[in-house]
């Protein structure tokens, strides 16, 4: 991936999220009129761009044409396994750094394992939460024109509940500074990466805040993946105890509650378009663990897409 792809990418996501913040008003609108099906489908919209926006700035997927239009289904068939797939490699690239500080006496591991401790701690979350959407998405396929019951509703306030504290976790503060104080031992090319990978991890931070966001638009958008030729095509009936009426109506609500589509467009407009190696080379590979051992990497040791 050149540095113009990187580029393009970063500028594609920001203008998607502008998209989605207008789809969002449109949704929210149609719903306080009682125009349900357009309002679900202007959700749906919403939702899809802001998880192609995600995905596009966490460097997951390319950005030449030939993929954009497969994104919104990879968003909703693979994108929890993706996400899970990166917070292993984020911790195995975590460990390189920590087998080189061991050999040094006098250096604390304990801000590194308090790192490595909070992305275990959201993989478990992110894989318990991606098994209810995957529930919930096998039973919206049966039900989701029928009204909604009080079984649906309990459930539903539980995964609302999970969706919240998920996005906005707050895990073991990592002490930045006593982090780069570590670090500082460590020869200078696998120093410039794990600087990086602080970045990438630590709580707070954009990339932190998007895979969080990421995880709850998809927990909501699964649902659509059932429904939404039906909501195109067929006439239908659809009130306030419908169950993707219902559905739709809690999500614009959290949405708006916690300001997310607006938190996308801030950490984009945060990121560093350099970082995006780096970050494709988690999903892909584990090069990036050689690179950490190595002070001069070789040309032919470069992360993939250079």
């Amino acid at each position: 991936m050149t540095k113009n792809s990187r580029r393009e990418g970063i500028r594609l996501a920001r203008e998607l999220i502008s998209i989605a913040l207008e789809d969002f008003d449109t949704a929210k609108h149609l719903f306080g009129v009682g125009r349900y099906r357009w309002g679900l489908i202007a959700l749906q919209q919403s939702l899809e761009k802001a998880i192609k926006a995600i995905l596009l700035s966490l460097c997951i997927i390319k950005t030449e044409m030939s993929l954009k239009k497969k994104i919104s289904h990879m968003a909703t068939t693979r994108i929890f396994h993706l996400l899970i797939e990166f917070l292993e490699n984020l911790e195995k690239a975590i460990e390189v750094p920590k087998d080189m500080l061991r050999q040094m006496p006098g250096i604390t591991l304990a801000p590194l394992e308090t790192l490595k401790r909070g992305i275990e701690n959201t993989k478990i979350e992110l894989s318990d939460l991606s098994g209810k959407a995957e529930e919930i998405a096998k039973k919206a396929a049966v039900k989701v024109f029928h009204p909604v019951t009080d079984e649906d509703r309990e459930k539903y306030e539980k995964l609302e509940l999970e969706i919240v504290n998920f996005v906005d976790q707050n895990y073991d503060n990592v002490n930045i500074y006593e982090l780069y104080k570590v670090l500082e031992a460590l020869p200078s090319e696998a120093k410039i990466v794990a600087a990086q990978l602080i970045n990438l991890a630590r709580p707070g931070g954009p990339y932190n805040e998007l895979i969080g966001i990421l995880a709850a638009f998809s927990t909501w958008h699964i649902v659509f993946e059932y429904t939404l030729s039906d909501l195109r095509y067929r006439a239908l009936h659809l009130d306030e105890n419908t169950f993707i009426v219902w559905w739709g109506r809690n999500a614009i609500q959290t949405i708006d509650r916690l300001n997310l589509i607006s938190r996308v467009d801030k950490a984009v407009s945060e990121l560093n378009e350099d970082i995006c190696n780096l970050i494709r080379s988690l999903i892909q590979t584990n090069r990036m663990n050689r690179q950490l051992g190595k002070e001069n990497p070789s040309p032919k040791d470069h992360l993939p897409g250079d």
